[in-house]
């Protein structure tokens, strides 16, 4: 108990304010960590949507040739077609 002439001292204790900060550095490597699991799981989904896209437009592509006589299909992004001749693009 406390003395009768002291009166209690109203400043948290050194053990208590570490405490405090261990909880909250907890707390920001936790929302760190969700975040940058959420945002590799949002380019896995980005990544899976741009090869279907990609896939459904060669599918297209492909359909294509069977209804035309001359048809020049761009699989590769760096792949260029012209005239009849395949050349790679300068970066």
């Amino acid at each position: 108990m406390f003395n009768q002439y002291t009166a209690p001292s109203l400043e948290p204790s050194r053990a208590s304010l570490l405490y405090a900060y261990a909880e909250l550095l907890l707390a920001f490597v936790l929302v760190c960590f969700v975040e940058n699991m959420l945002s590799s799981i949002n380019k896995i989904e980005q990544t899976k949507r741009t090869r279907q896209m990609r896939a459904a437009k060669d599918t297209f592509v492909l359909k294509e040739v069977a209804c035309t006589s001359v048809v020049h299909v761009q699989f590769e992004q760096d792949e260029h077609i012209a005239s009849g001749l395949v050349f790679k693009r300068r970066r």
